[in-house]
C-alpha cells in the first residue's frame, strides 16, 4: 500500500453518504492527508493501510468507543494499522520532534491496540500522544519498556 490516498481514506463513504459529504469536508480531508503524509514521509513510513478516514455521523455512531465528537467526523483524523511488533508507533515515538514540526497528534498508543490514530488538530490537553478518554486503555501493556516516552509526552 502507499501513502494515504483519497480513495483509502474515503473507502467510497463520499458515494455511500453522499447527502452528508460536501465540499467543506473535502476541503479539510485534502489537507489533512496532505499534512499526515508529509509527516510520514519525514519518518520514513511509505507503505501504510487506512483503518478508517471520514466517518458520517450515523457510521461514528455504530463504532463502540468511539468519541460524539471524534475528529474522523470533520475529515481532520484517520486510523492507520500498526500491528506487532508496531513499526509505525516505534517510527513515531523515535520522531515526535517531527510530529511536532508537521502539527500532527497521536492516541496514547495502549488505546489502539491495532491501529495508530492520527489527528491533525490538537487534543484538549494539548499532548502530542494523548488518553483519548476515561475509559480503561484497551491494551495496557503495549508501551512497556517504553517509559521515557511516556514521561515526556503524556
Amino acid at each position: 500500500m502507499p501513502l494515504i490516498t483519497r480513495d483509502s481514506y474515503l473507502k467510497q463513504r463520499d458515494i455511500t453518504y453522499h447527502k452528508e459529504w460536501n465540499k467543506k469536508l473535502e476541503k479539510t480531508m485534502d489537507a489533512t492527508i496532505n499534512q499526515i503524509n508529509e509527516f510520514l514521509k519525514e519518518i520514513r513510513i511509505s507503505d501504510v493501510e487506512v483503518v478508517s478516514g471520514w466517518r458520517p455521523q450515523q457510521l461514528n455512531d455504530s463504532i463502540k468507543n468511539a468519541a460524539t465528537t471524534s475528529k474522523h467526523l470533520t475529515c481532520q483524523a484517520v486510523d492507520l494499522l500498526d500491528l506487532k511488533p508496531f513499526p509505525l508507533m516505534h517510527a513515531i515515538l523515535e520522531n515526535l520532534t517531527a510530529a511536532e514540526i508537521h502539527g500532527v497528534y497521536f492516541e496514547d498508543f495502549s488505546y489502539t491496540p491495532s491501529w495508530v490514530h492520527i489527528q491533525v488538530v490538537p487534543p484538549k490537553s494539548g499532548r502530542r500522544v494523548f488518553v483519548p478518554n476515561s475509559n480503561p486503555p484497551l491494551v495496557a501493556n503495549k508501551w512497556k519498556g517504553l517509559e521515557f516516552y511516556d514521561r515526556q509526552f503524556i
